[in-house]
């Protein structure tokens, strides 16, 4: 619960994390937002009480929005707009690995000290680490809009897309592109995740051993750290929009997958396929968003843009699970949940496909 409460707390402060990173830069949200996040965490460590733990994760799930995807890839577009993909890549894949071990270490102080003293530690880490690296190591684009120059370029001659002009956030809501993308990322993400959710479950009724399902759940987010990092690295190479219609597709295998298993007698060991399908495709959503904002509406606002964009990418992520549940609470089976999924996605892949451009900056 407290879970699904932070989520929509990051989602729900997306646009307005967005905003202020347009307006103050990045470097001071990110600056804040560590700050609030190790505040967060060191309270959470003091509580004793049911309302204190939504309290005080909310206000760590605040300080991650303000120091996480949204102000750090608009910064890393506008940073390295002619290898964005590639710089963009590696900060993803950094997330993803660094989530990995810290959970991995946080798991084993946990059972080794109590969730007291490694609350602390966390945050003492926070502070001590984490925070003097964005302090000394971040600096905003310059006011100018000249990026950081990379390869033949120089601050005095950059490359010629590297202008901040486009569209503001008013304007890009008056588009049918941006509904399209945003309906899109909430598709694709409450489907990703609502199948993900049920991955475990799926892979024990199917007679597979705790032990086998908990690997091949964490195979899902080793597929996802190297997927993010791919996709990223693509972009580069490839109009984001031919990317977003592959992983589109490819997210859609999965969810066909669980049910040819359980309904259709697909072979039994393609359901070991699933998650990771759902570790490689559902991936790039999340970790090009601030490439779909630039190639879709320019780099003007693109923090308000990509916070907005966000915020329908997350809003799926905390939605999609219940939705998927309470219908296979209601079916009692997977049939139904994952047809409407599959049917939804189909829809917003055509109309991407049709009826969208993507085209402003590449």
């Amino acid at each position: 619960m407290s879970f699904s409460v932070g989520l929509v707390i990051v989602a729900f402060t997306s646009p307005l994390v967005g905003k202020m990173t347009d307006v103050v830069g990045p470097r001071k949200v990110i600056i804040a937002g560590t700050l609030v996040l190790a505040t967060g965490i060191a309270l959470l460590a003091t509580m004793e009480h049911q309302w204190q733990l939504f309290a005080y994760y909310g206000l760590a799930s605040l300080g991650f929005s303000m120091s996480s995807s949204v102000p750090v890839s608009a910064m890393v577009v506008k940073w390295f707009p002619e290898r964005k993909g590639l710089f963009n890549g590696i900060v993803f894949s950094g997330v993803g690995t660094g989530g990995f071990v810290i959970g991995f270490l946080s798991g084993q102080l946990i059972t080794g000290l109590g969730w007291v003293i490694t609350l602390n530690l966390l945050a003492l880490w926070i502070f001590l680490v984490q925070l003097p690296a964005v302090f000394f190591g971040i600096r905003n684009p310059t006011v100018s809009g000249t990026p950081i120059p990379t390869n033949k370029y120089t601050s005095s001659n950059p490359p010629s897309s590297t202008k901040d002009d486009g569209l503001t956030l008013k304007e890009s809501i008056k588009s049918h592109e941006f509904w399209i993308i945003a309906i899109l990322l909430f598709s694709a993400l409450a489907s990703s995740t609502a199948t993900f959710s049920q991955i475990q479950p799926f892979l024990l009724d199917l007679g597979y051993s705790i032990s086998t399902a908990n690997l091949f759940v964490s195979i899902n987010g080793l597929a996802a750290v190297i997927s993010k990092f791919a996709y990223s690295f693509l972009s580069d190479r490839f109009s984001v929009k031919k990317i977003l219609i592959y992983a589109s597709w490819t997210a859609l295998i999965g969810p066909i997958l669980m049910v040819g298993v359980t309904e259709y007698d697909f072979p039994r060991y393609l359901s070991l396929v699933v998650p990771v399908i759902l570790g490689s495709s559902g991936t790039a959503f999340s970790a090009l968003i601030a490439i779909i904002s630039a190639a879709a509406f320019g780099r003007k606002q693109i923090g308000a843009i990509t916070g907005s964009l966000g915020f329908a990418l997350l809003l799926g992520m905390a939605l999609g699970p219940g939705f998927v549940g309470l219908l296979f609470e209601i079916t009692l089976g997977y049939l139904i949940p994952i047809t409407v999924l599959i049917l939804f996605n189909v829809i917003f892949i055509i109309l991407l496909l049709f009826f969208t451009k993507m085209e402003y900056q590449t």
